[in-house]
């Protein structure tokens, strides 16, 4: 496949959905979609959203000429860098986390 164009794929990870685009090198947004989450949440169920909304996106542009090569994600909190974890102000209902 000839892709003509790069661009990078942008996740925004919330409580209630998972919010995902693709955005050329000079800041045009191509395509954007959005997944809905269940309320309780395995890490299990949120990585495979998260690679499905990658996965899903990534197709749809491709048949464009798009190669998304890169991805970056946000979440709301911050890390703890010793541990690797997020550190969420507000608590997701997980099943480790009740």
């Amino acid at each position: 496949m000839m892709y003509n164009h790069a661009a990078a794929i942008g996740v925004d990870i919330g409580r209630n959905s998972i919010k995902i685009a693709v955005v050329k090198i000079h800041g045009e947004v191509i395509a954007t979609k959005s997944y809905p989450l269940k309320s309780y949440k395995t890490r299990d169920y949120l990585i495979s959203m998260l690679l499905r909304a990658i996965k899903d996106i990534r197709q749809s542009v491709a048949l464009e000429g798009v190669n998304s090569i890169c991805v970056g994600t946000a979440a709301k909190g911050s890390i703890n860098h010793t541990s690797g974890k997020a550190l969420l102000p507000i608590r997701l209902k997980t099943a480790d986390r009740k």
